[in-house]
């Protein structure tokens, strides 16, 4: 089920089952992105920071159901998230198309 379906049904059965339901769907995509956080240790720094910020941005959504406050730090970490996002894209291409290393994409080993 997509995300747009799942908001669409939770707008009109509104109730504590739609924010349970978001609770839920948010955690388990935070567990996810924490297992591949847990891979990304053997990558890189740049998809390190990628994915502990996504990790943490989807249990910020989490929580941000039932706390609006809680829901725009989600939408800042998010944005970070995003942006860290784009730099490792764009420095993966310039060590492979241009031969030049940004920071943060030497490969690294840390288990």
């Amino acid at each position: 089920m997509g995300w747009f379906l799942f908001e669409y049904l939770a707008l009109i059965n509104p109730g504590p089952a739609a924010h349970t339901g978001k609770t839920l769907w948010s955690g388990l995509w935070g567990i996810l992105t924490m297992l591949f956080f847990v891979v990304t240790l053997r990558k890189n720094v740049s998809l390190q920071v990628v994915f502990s910020s996504l990790f943490v941005t989807f249990f910020l959504l989490a929580g941000g159901v039932h706390n609006a406050h809680v829901n725009t730090a989600a939408g800042y970490v998010g944005f970070a998230c995003g942006a860290s996002a784009i730099y490792a894209a764009f420095a993966q291409l310039y060590k492979d198309e241009l031969g030049f290393e940004l920071p943060g994409v030497k490969p690294v080993r840390f288990i």
